[in-house]
């Protein structure tokens, strides 16, 4: 395999694309941000300062997190296929649906459930509109 690749310098093109990809990344945050604080706030009756310090929280675990997470990678053992995709491919492994579901046995119950599923839904928010009244 040939060590020297004719890259091309990263140019402007590249720093506007990552710039949308960032920009579209923290839009989707801040709409589910807003929208959990409109529910917390006005379904769960929980104080907006107490929702500061809740979104506060995870922004801390998330800082903390990803660098670990990050070095992990880093440290894992490149693969046939390089070290990125080595990971994706054991965690492709453990979450697999095909590999859970074993049997045709199995297979009919999971069908069965998706059947099962809108009602199960339907019912629930039903209960939530009696648990939350403020939300209907």
């Amino acid at each position: 395999m040939n060590s020297e690749k004719n890259l091309r310098p990263f140019g402007m093109r590249d720093k506007i694309g990552y710039a949308f990809g960032d920009f579209g990344c923290n839009m989707s945050f801040a709409f589910i941000n807003s929208y959990l604080m409109i529910f917390y706030v006005t379904c769960m009756k929980i104080k907006p300062e107490h929702f500061a310090v809740l979104i506060l929280l995870g922004k801390i675990f998330d800082a903390v997190n990803d660098p670990i997470i990050g070095s992990l990678c880093d440290a894992s053992k490149p693969g046939k296929s390089g070290s990125i995709r080595t990971g994706a491919e054991r965690r492709q492994r453990a979450v697999n649906p095909e590999r859970i579901i074993k049997t045709e046995k199995e297979a009919g119950i999971q069908r069965n459930f998706l059947r099962i599923l809108p009602l199960l839904t339907y019912r629930s928010e039903k209960v939530i509109r009696r648990l939350f009244p403020a939300c209907s």
